[in-house]
């Protein structure tokens, strides 16, 4: 297991030909760490558990390249561990959870960086509150280990948040529990968006989301049928991301 590189004070590690001074973990999951950094500044570095994650999110992220709200690689290293320099770095949403209008122009801002990655035949595949960060009151979309191609993804296994998944991908995990294996497509993306913002817009519904089990999946679609029977802007969002529609999906976020 690869160790943090932060543990209570600074420490630097080297990515090429520079110097990168971490500041802060900025959070961690099964991929690694994620840190923001003093020099350079407004930059984070992502230190990963496993390499082949790194060369699997290096791969996506020059496919991605140009796109706004998608990290920018600086520089990378496959020492040992293996890390990823990106700039800019965002801010958590969780210190604006409840804020209907900020989370609803996050919102905005993502449905526009998905319609540009998915023209290029990309899907995330864990689109989370967690790998959504707030740059500039616009959205920046990280994490893209887990991302593949369209022509890719009926051959991975679904890795993202199962409370967050799309119904079709809950379907698919029922009917398909031990390889998990799904026709990832940019519908699923949406709809997993969708579900993340509003628990961003209304985090009481959180708790009661969290409560259920990781893998009972028919409870949690279960808990997004009664979501969206008691918001139907929700159930109008969930019909706008289940048919790609971008531009619906952009209206109804619009508070």
């Amino acid at each position: 297991m690869t160790e943090p590189l932060l543990e209570g004070a600074r420490r630097s590690t080297r990515t090429k030909a520079q110097w990168v001074e971490v500041e802060r973990l900025l959070g961690s999951g099964a991929q690694g760490y994620v840190y923001s950094t003093v020099e350079p500044m407004g930059c984070f570095v992502k230190q990963y558990t496993d390499p082949a994650d790194q060369v699997a999110e290096l791969r996506i992220l020059q496919l991605l390249r140009g796109i706004d709200g998608v990290p920018t690689v600086l520089a990378s290293t496959a020492d040992s561990p293996a890390a990823v320099l990106c700039a800019p770095v965002g801010a958590s949403l969780s210190l604006h959870r409840g804020d209907v209008p900020q989370i609803s122009l996050v919102a905005r801002s993502c449905v526009a960086v998905l319609r540009f990655v998915h023209a290029r035949q990309i899907v995330h595949r864990d689109l989370r509150l967690s790998n959504i960060l707030l740059y500039n009151n616009s959205a920046l979309i990280i994490d893209w280990a887990s991302a593949s191609t369209i022509d890719d993804a009926p051959l991975y296994s679904y890795q993202g948040a199962v409370h967050f998944a799309a119904d079709a991908v809950l379907f698919a995990l029922s009917a398909d529990p031990v390889t998990r294996r799904i026709q990832y497509l940019p519908e699923h993306d949406l709809e997993g968006l969708v579900k993340s913002m509003f628990a961003a817009m209304y985090p009481t519904y959180v708790n009661s989301l969290l409560s259920v089990p990781r893998l009972d999946f028919t409870s949690t679609r279960l808990f997004w049928t009664k979501c969206a029977d008691d918001h139907p802007t929700l159930a109008a969002l969930l019909k706008g991301a289940r048919e790609s529609n971008y531009d619906q999906l952009t209206e109804l976020f619009t508070i």
